[in-house]
């Protein structure tokens, strides 16, 4: 519970949070907008023994939802890096498609945009001013991730359900955007400092995905195999090596389908 309510108050000062609303707004709006799927066939519906198997649905050939995934960050930190983990999380919002191959396999591949947000304990070495304690410092990472995977199901007779599952497989992701965030109050008067454009991030991450379902609901975890930070860069003047912030999420998503 902390987690969650860490991650709502951790958006008000972060720029792109404008921006991430009205993408979740358009995703939901097209994804439930009646244009862009077929009017109900009364024939269908009239006629039980009707030969024509749909084929989009949870258990379909095809199925495509929208998902939303809230984690957290687990694992351990470089030295130096000094993450609360209590107040630390991930946030995803995108899409899921789905290919069924068997009654017990399926490929699928998702498409999100990831808020990894990783709280520090103040004076981090990702500082570079010593002179005050920060009431809070942060660094946000904004990517856009997809994921290729296998899925295993254990239901032999479901339905048009998605039953009990198994996916693992990798994801890469672009992060175009890693800032660092700092929070003070000096003398009564508070004071944001965002520093953008960091010299030493990496442009693309990639690593391993695995989940657990349960119908609409999974539990995942992912692992990063690659780093956040180019190595052996160093910070400032303190002759600071740049830790490494943990490699581990996880979290829950929930599917959403029309």
């Amino acid at each position: 519970m902390k987690n969650i309510l860490a991650l709502f108050s951790s958006f008000s000062p972060f720029p792109h949070f404008p921006k991430l609303i009205l993408f979740s707004y358009f995703i939901i709006s097209i994804f439930f907008s009646s244009p862009l799927f077929p009017q109900k066939v009364l024939f269908s519906q009239d006629v039980p023994n009707d030969s024509i198997i749909p084929k989009w649905g949870p258990n379909r050939k095809n199925f495509l939802s929208l998902f939303f995934g809230l984690g957290a960050v687990v694992g351990k930190s470089g030295n130096g890096a000094s993450v609360l983990y209590s107040k630390s999380s991930e946030f995803s919002v995108g899409f899921n498609y789905k290919l069924r191959l068997t009654n017990h396999e399926a490929l699928g591949l998702r498409l999100s945009y990831d808020l990894d947000n990783y709280r520090l304990k103040p004076n981090s070495v990702f500082d570079s001013s010593k002179s005050v304690t920060h009431e809070k410092e942060k660094i946000p990472v904004n990517a856009l991730s997809l994921i290729l995977y296998n899925r295993i199901n254990f239901d032999k007779r479901r339905g048009n359900y998605l039953g009990h599952y198994l996916d693992f497989g990798a994801y890469g992701s672009w992060l175009f955007s890693i800032r660092h965030y700092s929070k003070d109050n000096i003398n009564g008067t508070t004071v944001k400092t965002i520093t953008s454009n960091l010299p030493y991030t990496e442009n693309f991450d990639y690593g391993a995905y695995l989940s657990l379902g349960f119908n609409r609901f999974t539990i995942y975890s992912k692992y990063r195999i690659s780093s956040y930070f180019k190595d052996n860069y160093i910070l400032f003047k303190d002759s600071y090596k740049i830790p490494e912030l943990p490699k581990f999420i996880i979290g829950i998503n929930y599917y959403l389908s029309r």
